[in-house]
């Protein structure tokens, strides 16, 4: 999102692309402060946005930025990758601040790949929702 909003020039184009992510997601990665703020400039209130977690970043980051998109009137979707955790206490317990500093209602947590230790615990799915 940073790099489509440092694109938008004009108040013409700026209105232009709100008008289009009216029925949109988006997504942006946890450090992305620029994408962050720029969100509830341009999408409608309510309006779902994908926070990828990078294998270097830690969990702090991953819950500061969905606290300020929810903040911000929007619903935060944090993207988990389960290998980046110790075990399963630590997923539970990043779930359990999301859904208590962001009030984040689903995340999508996927295993990585078929090899990862979390590959027969953790299915891909939409529905690991923090608890």
């Amino acid at each position: 999102m940073a790099t489509t909003t440092t694109a938008v020039k004009s108040t013409d184009e700026r209105s232009a692309l709100s008008s289009l992510l009216q029925t949109y997601s988006a997504e942006v990665t946890a450090r992305d402060k620029k994408g962050i703020e720029a969100a509830p400039e341009l999408m409608a209130k309510g309006a779902e946005v994908f926070v990828a977690n990078l294998p270097n970043d830690d969990f702090d980051k991953l819950v500061t930025a969905c606290a300020a998109i929810r903040k911000s009137g929007l619903t935060p979707v944090p993207h988990m990758v389960a290998r980046n955790t110790r075990d399963l206490k630590e997923l539970d317990e990043v779930f359990a601040r999301l859904k208590g500093e962001a009030a984040s209602t689903a995340a999508w947590c996927w295993p990585a790949t078929a090899t990862s230790r979390w590959a027969s615990s953790i299915p891909p799915s939409r529905s690991s929702s923090p608890a």
